[in-house]
């Protein structure tokens, strides 16, 4: 607006110089005009009456007079045209070309500054439609809550898993709808989190449905925070693990009576084979549902006979318990451990994987060769290892496992001596 006012005032100014010097060379002109006209009137008469000589001397007076206006005239329009160049017209071209330069290069930087908002807005756009796509997809509870546990939006998996619409949980808070033993767990994740705290955070919290019922969750949880290190909000994912849990806690229940129903073995202390079988066939029954792998892990003492037939029946025995040890000292506590036949031992892994593999193997390595440090005779002991793996959301038949689990161990044998070997040598 100012730049209007600015152009509009210096067209005025152009506009009333350049009228006032024309009304100046219009009134020389005229004046010339009429003295002239005067000049050349009376001088006819007078010629034409004889009373006045064509040389008298009046006329050539008159007419330097007339030439003297004339070129009063004439400067007077030069200096004229001079002054409104120079004071009015020059100036003023040279502002308004200043003037348009700046219009133009600010029309080209709010161009440019549009179009980068344009592109800007497009790739938000394009975020947002990705973020929201995955968000609705995802196959486990997804949650944006603020700083306060206020659910702020959820996708499908989560409404279906709580039983409540997305209406209904938006109106509730992440506290509200955990179970009364874990809200303190809860309280103090978010007390963290107003203290600044960013995360990742993992936990497991239970929660309640709408028919009262208790789901297990594995809950994970992440922090976003503006650019003044503000709450803008947190993203919650909630895996159900209720059956996961279920089957473990059937797991320490069938533990803990394993000495009742006679499921270990004497020798090793582990699971016997049906011992494994009943702590087993839950867990391979939960992995339809579960979202992580089930290995299998075969182990088989080598050269046992040639130990009892050289050493003894004892230093077999022993042998059996230090591979025993071993297996036991290198898996998880949730892990099922079990000697299955004289030489034969099972472990069944949940949660575990084919990026696991080279781990478990130099484990039951590395414990094998601290058992066998242990021993005071020397005799040789390797073992040879097959794996067979089940993959997540699948039924899975114990038996096709184990014989999977067999298939691998035997082409290992036979394999030899590149086979799958992993021992160590009494030192």
């Amino acid at each position: 607006m100012s730049t209007n006012r600015s152009f509009e005032h210096g067209v005025r100014r152009i506009a009333v110089a350049r009228s006032g010097a024309l009304g100046i060379a219009a009134v020389l002109t005229a004046a010339v005009f009429f003295v002239s006209e005067r000049m050349l009137v009376q001088y006819g008469a007078l010629t034409g009456t004889g009373l006045v000589d064509a040389g008298a001397s009046g006329f050539p007076v008159d007419l330097h007079v007339l030439a003297h206006v004339a070129q009063l005239a004439c400067v007077a329009l030069i200096v004229a045209i001079v002054l409104d160049a120079e004071l009015l017209t020059g100036p003023a071209i040279r502002r308004f070309e200043a003037e348009r330069q700046e219009l133009s290069a600010g029309a080209a930087e709010h161009e440019t500054a549009v179009r980068r908002l344009k592109e800007t807005e497009g790739r938000l756009a394009e975020a947002e439609t990705r973020f929201r796509s995955i968000f609705e997809s995802a196959g486990l509870g997804m949650a944006l809550c603020s700083a306060e546990g206020q659910l702020l939006q959820v996708n499908r998996p989560l409404c279906d898993l709580l039983g409540y619409s997305a209406r209904e949980l938006q109106q509730s808070s992440l506290l509200a709808l955990t179970h009364s033993d874990d809200v303190p767990n809860a309280a103090a994740l978010l007390r963290a989190i107003a203290g600044g705290a960013s995360g990742p955070f993992r936990l497991e919290q239970r929660y309640l449905t709408s028919d009262a019922r208790t789901v297990i969750a594995q809950v994970s949880l992440s922090v976003v925070r503006g650019a003044g290190g503000e709450v803008l909000y947190c993203s919650v994912q909630v895996e159900n693990i209720t059956a996961r849990r279920r089957a473990e806690e059937s797991v320490a229940r069938y533990t803990a009576n394993l000495q009742a129903l006679t499921l270990t073995d004497d020798l090793t202390g582990l699971h016997n084979r049906r011992g494994f079988r009943t702590v087993s066939e839950p867990l391979c029954a939960a992995q339809g549902r579960s979202r992580q792998p089930l290995m299998l892990v075969a182990v088989d003492v080598d050269y046992l006979k040639a130990i009892n037939d050289t050493w003894g029946h004892e230093a077999g025995d022993r042998a059996i318990v230090v591979v025993a040890s071993a297996l036991n000292g290198s898996f998880r506590t949730s892990d099922v451990v079990a000697r299955v036949g004289g030489d034969e031992f099972l472990c069944l892994l949940p949660n575990a994987g084919s990026d696991d593999v080279t781990q478990i193997r130099l484990r039951i390595a590395s414990r094998i060769a601290r058992e066998l440090e242990q021993m005071p005779q020397e005799f040789p002991l390797t073992v040879t290892v097959g794996v067979a793996i089940a993959p997540p959301r699948t039924p899975v038949n114990l038996d096709n496992l184990m014989r999977e689990a067999d298939r691998a161990l035997y082409a290992a044998k036979r394999g030899r001596p590149m086979r799958d070997l992993v021992g160590a040598r009494l030192a």
